[in-house]
């Protein structure tokens, strides 16, 4: 048996490295796995211990590098299972297990030390992963071997050698393909150090997230500040994820750092988006609450979760970096759940920094704030419907435990869904009350960034909101198209909201003529032909803009401008869109061809005046415009 067990391995082995050279798949490596394990429970005393032999192990190991660098197939893992086996206790020589123990340890931190001679970096941080989860090898064996891999003068110092294990993993984080590995390695160097402090015999122990681990991140961007995406998805998301208390005490201590009251001058941006990043991080983990203006510095320990501050708050929305201001708005907007209601302080918030985004010269910053708005808009319109739902329950179970036909509670009752959240009555009609409130400010708002002496900037943002606001559906999961009719109406039956619509189709930038005809166009039917009250003004949107488009045709002949006689066309493809009855359609089409025949008349006989007097622009755009059946 001594015999025919190598002989099968180095079969098994040769199909294995030649499946990997065809691309196979995998069955050849299932089979060396499987042939191992079987080994390494054999009864056969020689042959196991054989299984458990380090040259085996070894060459397994190797085997699994050099395949998954190139090639990352799934039953590669199986291979990291059997040594697993094999380095642990089950090794039934501890010789043999701390040979290969030492020969993966030193493999493995070369790698991340860029020491090793053939840079595997790729297969060996997944083994180094892989084998801290299964706890295969421990914190201190990796501290140790990495010490004489580097050679570090100041070993002794606290967390000297885990800082510059920290930061070659940092380095290869830069390289995209490895991001997600290198973050899992400093996930299991974070969770094991700030476990191994909380232990320590010091009650009055701080905690290494708190303190040391916090630190290092913030160097990490000192010199590297486009890495903030990379340690946010990949070492805080998994932290907070899988450990809530070390999640606490981190947000914590960003709290203490003082910066979340007053706003240090001395602090860098990185620094503060670092905060940032984690506050948001702890809001849709559950772990920070709305913002409040009674929050206190700290985690409340009753309620486990911190609470935002409003002068905070306030401070990141005005700060005058881009990035800062971004991520201070998506602070505020993010939420654990899409039915979960703002504060009073948020909406104060909003309403007191919304003009400034709208505003704003950078097209980036007012991109990232509509992304944001279109989920504010998401989570507002899901709030009043779940609170309207929780409002009619109560009157129907009211309603049926008056009836003097209901005299017992039914058998079975429905289960309360996801968005059943609001129980208490008086709750859900302020909750209701406040963001009814909001929604209407948002829509008046909007209005007003439309005026004609507003900004470009303004103008251009305003309209794309709106357009959100009329798409974006009222319930929690909505997908899809959605036209939400209550929008529609507060904006139909605003004179002002139309004459300023219609206005910007005459406006100098084709953009905002775009999206205000887009918005126009998405009137239904019922709400065109509906009457239009405003300020003592009675009349449908119809009739607005069959005044409408002469006004803008002379305007356009007038002046002979491009923008104009754009305007001008847009106007009258508007009104083919409006015009749901063929013939009328049609007449539409014949009066605009009969325009057009009569200035080319008036060209024959005086081009230059024709000219300068009667262009043909807005009539040949005009006819691309309309779209009659």
């Amino acid at each position: 048996m001594n015999r025919i067990a190598p002989a099968l391995f180095e079969k098994l082995i040769y199909d294995a490295s030649n499946s990997r050279q065809s691309h196979g798949n995998g069955l050849d490596c299932v089979k060396l796995c499987s042939f191992v394990q079987q080994c390494t429970k054999s009864a056969d005393h020689a042959l196991k211990q054989w299984a458990f032999t380090s040259p085996l192990s070894i060459r397994l190991f190797h085997f699994y590098l050099e395949w998954y660098e190139h090639d990352p197939h799934r039953a590669l893992r199986l291979i990291l299972d059997v040594l697993v086996t094999t380095i642990s206790s089950t090794n039934p020589s501890p010789e043999e297990q701390n040979l290969i123990k030492t020969h993966i340890l030193k493999t493995l931190t070369s790698i991340v030390a860029r020491t090793s001679t053939t840079q595997l970096t790729k297969s060996g941080l997944q083994c180094l992963d892989h084998f801290l989860g299964k706890q295969a090898i421990t914190l201190e064996e990796v501290e140790a071997e990495y010490s004489k891999t580097k050679t570090i003068l100041n070993a002794e110092k606290d967390y000297q050698v885990w800082r510059e294990f920290i930061f070659d993993l940092f380095s290869w984080m830069k390289l995209s393909y490895l991001s997600p590995l290198a973050g899992k390695c400093m996930v299991h160097v974070f969770r094991g150090l700030e476990k191994a402090s909380l232990e320590s015999a010091t009650p009055e122990a701080i905690s290494f997230l708190g303190q040391i681990g916090q630190s290092w991140l913030q160097d990490e961007l000192q010199t590297n500040p486009d890495g903030l995406d990379d340690i946010k998805n990949y070492i805080l998301v998994p932290i907070f994820k899988q450990d809530k208390p070390a999640a606490l005490r981190l947000l914590a201590a960003f709290n203490r750092e003082g910066s979340l009251s007053v706003i240090d001058q001395e602090l860098t941006d990185q620094t503060l988006l670092l905060q940032l990043a984690v506050l948001e991080l702890g809001k849709k983990t559950g772990l920070v609450g709305e913002p409040s203006r009674d929050g206190t510095d700290g985690v409340d320990q009753i309620s486990d979760h911190m609470v935002l501050q409003e002068a905070a708050l306030s401070s990141f929305l005005a700060h005058p970096s881009l990035s800062v201001r971004a991520s201070a708005f998506s602070l505020l907007v993010s939420s654990q759940a899409t039915t979960k209601p703002f504060s009073q302080v948020a909406f104060d918030l909003l309403k007191k920094h919304l003009p400034a985004f709208h505003a704003d010269y950078d097209a980036k910053l007012r991109n990232e704030v509509l992304g944001l708005t279109k989920a504010l808009l998401r989570r507002v319109k899901n709030i009043i419907t779940v609170s309207q739902r929780s409002l009619a329950a109560s009157a129907s179970r009211e309603a049926k435990a008056a009836s003097a036909e209901v005299t017992q509670p039914a058998a079975k009752r429905r289960k309360p869904g996801p968005e059943a959240a609001l129980k208490d009555d008086a709750e859900a009609k302020d909750i209701l009350d406040s963001h009814e409130a909001f929604l209407s400010w948002y829509i008046s708002f909007l209005k007003s960034e439309l005026l004609p002496t507003a900004s470009y900037q303004r103008h251009i943002t305003a309209l794309r909101a709106t357009l959100l606001a009329l798409k974006i559906g009222k319930h929690a999961g909505a997908t899809g198209e959605y036209f939400d009719m209550e929008i529609a109406e507060m904006i139909s039956s605003d004179y002002t909201w139309i004459r300023l619509l219609l206005d910007l189709l005459m406006d100098p930038f084709d953009d905002v003529r775009e999206h205000a005809s887009q918005l126009l166009i998405l009137l239904p039917q019922e709400i065109v032909n509906g009457p239009t009250k405003s300020a003592g003004y009675s009349a449908s949107l119809l009739e607005i803009l069959l005044e409408f488009c002469p006004r803008a045709q002379a305007l356009a002949d007038r002046t002979g401008r491009a923008d104009h006689g754009d305007g001008a066309a847009r106007s009258q493809g508007l009104l083919c869109g409006w015009l749901h009855d063929q013939g009328r359609q049609i007449g539409l089409v014949s009066s605009i061809l009969d325009g057009l025949e009569g200035k080319i008349s008036k060209a024959e006989i005086d081009l230059g005046h024709a000219v300068i007097e009667n262009p043909v622009h807005p009539d040949f755009a005009a006819l691309r415009y309309v779209n009659p059946p």
